[in-house]
């Protein structure tokens, strides 16, 4: 059996202007357009390469040969990496340079296999940076536990990469079954501070814990870390100081 569909894709590259002749001393590569993408399919036979499944072969070919000169040249974007700028150029023309500068804050879900990356990004932090982010100091050894105690099956982890791969924002979104608030605790390198990624972290925080039916959002942190009391009202939390520590929350409804 053999079939083949399609759906359209709502794409960042789909959603930019089409670079107009002369701009960037090129010529328009896009016009306005809506991306559709096309998967050709088939039941491999279970004999091997049989006529059939040679049949079916051909057929995906011979179906994909229309399509190729409208189609990227470069692969699927999120799947190219910064050194490889031809493959880039190829897939996505002049707008390379927006979609490069877009992606940049992206944040993304990340797995229990990431935990290396997780704790290279919390052993970044400079010791009042771990202390503000934990609320107490953090050794090397205890920032590998507390990685590692991570339920990934139960729990949410984000990130944000820098082009170089570099993890340089993690939020912690910590879901207990039955709660009606969710918590969340995170972190951006200092370096890479002041370019929203804390504030897209929450908000990803927060519509994800909003999805999975939590009532509240809640964050708590020490009252000198006027980082969060910033991202917090910017988030619409209602705030409470006592003692030398905050704790904010707000409320996801649903």
């Amino acid at each position: 059996m053999a079939r083949a569909t399609s759906h359209s894709i709502n794409t960042l590259g789909a959603k930019l202007p089409a670079s107009r002749p002369g701009e960037d001393g090129h010529a328009a590569a896009y016009s306005e357009r809506v991306p559709v993408k096309i998967t050709l399919s088939w039941t491999p036979l279970r004999l091997g390469m049989g006529a059939g499944a040679v049949a079916h072969r051909d057929w995906a070919k011979a179906a994909s040969r229309p399509s190729a000169p409208f189609a990227l040249a470069g692969g699927f974007a999120n799947m190219l990496a910064d050194d490889d700028p031809e493959r880039v150029l190829a897939n996505l023309g002049p707008n390379a340079g927006q979609i490069a500068l877009a992606k940049r804050g992206f944040v993304q879900e990340l797995v229990g296999s990431q935990r290396d990356e997780i704790i290279r990004h919390l052993r970044l932090l400079s010791p009042r940076d771990r202390r503000l982010r934990f609320g107490a100091p953090k050794t090397d050894a205890s920032i590998d536990e507390y990685v590692h105690g991570i339920d990934f099956a139960r729990d949410k982890v984000f990130g944000i990469f820098e082009p170089d791969l570099a993890l340089t924002g993690v939020a912690h979104l910590a879901l207990v079954v039955g709660r009606e608030a969710a918590e969340l605790g995170l972190s951006v390198v200092s370096d890479h501070r002041r370019k929203g990624y804390g504030y897209a972290l929450l908000e990803c925080a927060k519509l994800h814990a909003r999805n999975l039916k939590y009532k509240k959002l809640c964050m708590h942190w020490l009252a000198e870390n006027q980082v969060m009391f910033h991202l917090a009202r910017k988030a619409g939390m209602s705030v409470v100081t006592e003692y030398g520590e905050a704790d904010g929350h707000v409320a996801l409804g649903g």
